[in-house]
């Protein structure tokens, strides 16, 4: 009797996970398709060479090289889900407050000098020395980030020369990193479709800034 019960239960966890693994792929495959469909327009103006490579059911990647009236060199997003065919995974990752992300990374044709870094006030911020920057006060102009610099003069110059920019992403951003290191910049933002119209203004107005202040 135990022995059946057991077998039963196998059984029934086994269709479970067979069944959510089916389900999230598919739901995972519909929101890349919209994901991209959304994306397209916003790239479709940098012409023909942007690249396109799958990633499985769960993220993507769109290269855009910059053209010659461009500030920045190449771009990358890469769409990245939550794993919704693994349930255990999902729901540890729906636990964590983890959300559907676009992640973006940058190469300017003129190069930052210092380091700046913008987290989303929800996130602790770092420990002292786990970072060589320093905390600097933006609350006049961004109310839902926090941000760590190496040079505060420059990082402010160029904050309030994009703020407009950031402030439509400002509630999405997760996590914003500009440096010297290629890529230059890295951002990544809850995946939304508002969040797509401000990715390329963005790129382009730092790119144009950073020749401007330095």
């Amino acid at each position: 009797m135990d022995q059946e019960i057991g077998i039963w239960i196998v059984f029934i966890l086994t269709f479970l996970f067979l069944a959510f693994y089916f389900w999230g792929r598919s739901k995972n495959y519909k929101i890349q398709k919209k994901a991209w469909t959304d994306l397209r327009p916003h790239i479709r103006q940098y012409g023909r060479k942007v690249g396109f490579k799958g990633l499985g059911s769960s993220a993507f990647q769109i290269s855009v090289p910059g053209r010659d009236r461009d500030s920045f060199e190449r771009a990358e997003l890469a769409v990245a889900l939550l794993p919704r065919d693994l349930l255990i995974q999902y729901l540890i990752s729906k636990i964590q407050g983890k959300k559907d992300e676009i992640i973006v990374k940058a190469q300017f044709k003129s190069k930052p000098n210092f380091s700046l870094e913008i987290l989303s006030a929800k996130f602790k911020s770092p420990k002292k020395g786990e970072t060589k920057l320093n905390e600097m006060q933006v609350s006049n102009i961004l109310s839902h980030v926090k941000v760590f610099t190496s040079d505060e003069t420059l990082a402010n110059s160029l904050i309030r020369s994009i703020k407009k920019e950031l402030k439509k992403l400002e509630e999405n951003l997760q996590f914003f990193s500009l440096s010297k290191e290629e890529p230059n910049l890295i951002f990544s933002c809850s995946m939304t479709p508002e969040v797509y119209t401000h990715i390329f203004p963005l790129i382009e107005k730092i790119g144009l800034n950073i020749s401007k202040i330095q």
